[in-house]
Parts: structure tokens; C-alpha cells; sequence
């Protein structure tokens, strides 16, 4: 089963190589956009101003920020109480 699968992506590389440059392409930006879209998360929750959590409630809601979300899966989930 598993030399099949290999075989299969092997195959898949060699004839269609933009469909796995889309995928890494794809993964590497959740990759990095994830992370800092936590970190930034983090850091606007532990200041003590209010100005930095507008800016990124705004930001949340923008169009950019839901794109990256569409594409990318970038949305953190809510922490249960």
C-alpha cells in the first residue's frame, strides 16, 4: 500500500508539478501565518492599552484578515472556560 502511494505521488509530481508547488506554496503560508497571527494575538492580550486590542479587532474584521483566513486557516480557536 505504501510503495503505491509513493508510486502514485511520484507519478503526480512528474506530470502535474504546479499542482504540488500549489500545495507547498499553501502549506508553508499556514505555516507561517498561523504562528504569527497567534503571537500577535498574544502580545495585544497581555499589553495593558486598548488601542493595540481596536487595531487588531479591526483588523479581524477586515477583508484581508478573512482572506487569509479563507485561504489559509489562520483563526485561532477560542480557549473553553
Amino acid at each position: 500500500m505504501e510503495q503505491q502511494v509513493i508510486e502514485f505521488l511520484l507519478g503526480l509530481a512528474q506530470n502535474q508539478p504546479w499542482l504540488l508547488s500549489a500545495v507547498l506554496v499553501h502549506s508553508v503560508c499556514r505555516a507561517v501565518f498561523k504562528p504569527v497571527c497567534s503571537v500577535w494575538e498574544s502580545y495585544v492580550n497581555a499589553t495593558p492599552g486598548t488601542k493595540d486590542d481596536e487595531y487588531y479587532a479591526e483588523f479581524k474584521k477586515g477583508k484581508i484578515y478573512s482572506a487569509l483566513d479563507y485561504l489559509f486557516s489562520i483563526k485561532i480557536p477560542e480557549k473553553q472556560k
